[in-house]
């Protein structure tokens, strides 16, 4: 928990730091540990205690004042009142108390702690951090060839790499990972000034360890160097660096666009959100920067999203002046959901101008793809979600606007075929039938003939299908003279499904000579 977590660094990371070391973080709760287990245990459980602790000169005495020479406050518990405690219950308590314990008598709790059932990870951390400082050969003696041994070669590192390594590339083989990674945890630049000391096979245990938090004093040359070493971006760190210095964030995109466009690209969708949380007033000045592409499109998108938040009538004028088609179109759905309850004449005001877009783009927009599949009900589409809510409100109207734009149609072979999959008029002819059927048949009846009604007598006729009413599917077939091509194959479905229904339809429809062979051709094959 937060609030602990820092109640423990105030009692021990600033008398840490008067020792030599910083203690950057004490962590708890959901956190996973910072050691690399090679004992069988898996890599990275529990949760790591500090981070980033001050990098040691090669070669330096790494005696230190013992915490009661440093003063640290007492605790007013003793070995034996603290060994009846739960420390995972009551960390502040332990912490405190080991705070200011000598090897001795850590030695001592260890000793007692480590056959407990349900040990906790955070305070076996803690205590190896205390251990090795206090008696780094004391704690790694202790450890020695039982499954708690990567916790002390682990704590070592924390607090001198240069040794800790020496010794493991010496003398531990099997515990170059625990220090590898405690290196890469306490030591950033360190590890990244040394790299080429971790053997190769262990470097991946460094990089955890390098990446293990989010809040590293230097972002930026991390993922500078883990781009050296052809690693893909962390992102977390990355975000770490948005947070703390978005400008130098969005100049290190830019410096890997081109040729590593492909490196940066999954950080882009990253950098916009956590900027947009973090600093959404530069968003629009950085995307004017951004090279044209997706990429600024990227950022523009949500720097629209911010103005309907902020200025929603603003966002539509924007929404209105936009020239691009597919951002139009885009922009005006957006803008028009958003105003369709609070006041609907905006919304139609944004459908007009909907309807004004080449209709190709208007049915790109509304595509849904769906595995290797692309139509045109069932899905979220932009386009689909706003004329719903139009229909609702007023579908006549909703039409009569998609007539005006068939009309004015030019070049679109869909506006002139009545077996087109897409139209103006089709488009909210299926928003209309799925909404209100019957509300949508009668409108469809008393249309005048022509080119629009025969499109939305195809979509219900569709619909009829669908829903299973085959008589009515077949009477709006007759009805309109450029469907009765659709008269005999309509007609087997049917009789397919329910012979006995059909050949009464068919007995006392109003059938002319030609339609009564088309339909005989099937009763009597």
């Amino acid at each position: 928990m937060k609030t602990r977590v820092w109640m423990i660094f105030g009692l021990v990371g600033s008398l840490a730091m008067g020792a030599g070391w910083g203690v950057r973080r004490l962590t708890l709760g959901n956190e996973r540990s910072s050691w690399a287990s090679v004992d069988g245990r898996e890599e990275g459980e529990g949760t790591g205690l500090i981070s980033e602790v001050g990098n040691p000169a090669e070669g330096e005495n790494r005696a230190r004042p013992s915490m009661r020479q440093l003063g640290v406050p007492r605790s007013s518990d003793d070995l034996e009142s603290i060994l009846r405690v739960d420390p995972g219950e009551e960390f502040e308590r332990f912490a405190l108390w080991i705070a200011g314990a000598d090897a001795e008598e850590i030695a001592s709790y260890w000793e007692a702690y480590r056959n407990r059932e349900n040990r906790n990870n955070e305070v076996s951390d803690l205590i190896f951090i205390r251990w090795t400082a206090e008696d780094t050969d004391g704690a790694i003696a202790a450890a020695e060839g039982t499954s708690d041994e990567h916790y002390a070669w682990w704590a070592w590192a924390c607090h001198d790499p240069d040794a800790a390594l020496r010794e493991a590339l010496a003398n531990h083989p099997d515990r170059i990972n625990n220090v590898a990674w405690g290196i890469g945890e306490f030591h950033a630049k360190w590890l990244m000034e040394h790299f080429d000391k971790i053997p190769e096979e262990n470097r991946e245990m460094a990089i955890r360890g390098l990446v293990k938090w989010d809040d590293a004093a230097d972002p930026e040359s991390i993922l500078d160097f883990l781009a050296d070493q052809g690693r893909p971006a962390d992102v977390r760190m990355f975000k770490s660096l948005v947070r703390k210095d978005p400008w130098a964030a969005f100049d290190w995109i830019l410096s890997k666009s081109g040729n590593e466009m492909n490196y940066s690209g999954a950080t882009i969708e990253t950098f916009i959100h956590t900027v947009s949380l973090s600093h959404p007033d530069l968003l629009e000045r950085m995307g004017e920067q951004m090279p044209a592409g997706r990429y600024r499109r990227a950022f523009d998108e949500v720097v629209f999203k911010q103005l309907m938040e902020s200025d929603p009538d603003a966002a539509l004028e924007k929404a209105l002046a936009t020239e691009a088609p597919k951002i139009a179109i885009e922009r005006l759905c957006q803008t028009g959901e958003q105003w369709i309850q609070k006041d609907p004449e905006k919304a139609f005001e944004a459908a007009v101008k909907l309807f004004a877009q080449p209709f190709r783009a208007i049915e790109r927009s509304n595509e849904v793809i769906t595995g290797n599949h692309s139509g045109y009900s069932g899905g979220n589409g932009a386009v689909q979600n706003y004329l719903s809510l139009l229909v609702a409100t007023d579908a006549g109207r909703t039409m009569d606007l998609a007539k005006d734009a068939a009309a004015r149609a030019t070049n679109a072979t869909d506006q002139k075929s009545p077996f087109g999959q897409g139209s103006t008029v089709s488009l909210v002819a299926r928003q209309w039938a799925e909404q209100d059927l019957y509300g949508f048949s009668e409108w469809v009846a008393g249309e005048e003939p022509s080119h629009a009604r025969t499109q939305a007598t195809v979509v219900l006729v569709e619909e009829l299908r669908e829903e299973g009413m085959q008589e009515e599917r077949m009477e709006w077939i007759l009805r309109e003279p450029q469907l009765k091509t659709q008269i005999q194959w309509s007609f087997r479905e049917w009789f397919s499904e329910s012979p006995e229904r059909a050949r009464e339809w068919a007995e006392s429809a109003d059938l002319n000579p030609e339609e009564v062979k088309a339909i005989q051709s099937i009763l009597n094959p």
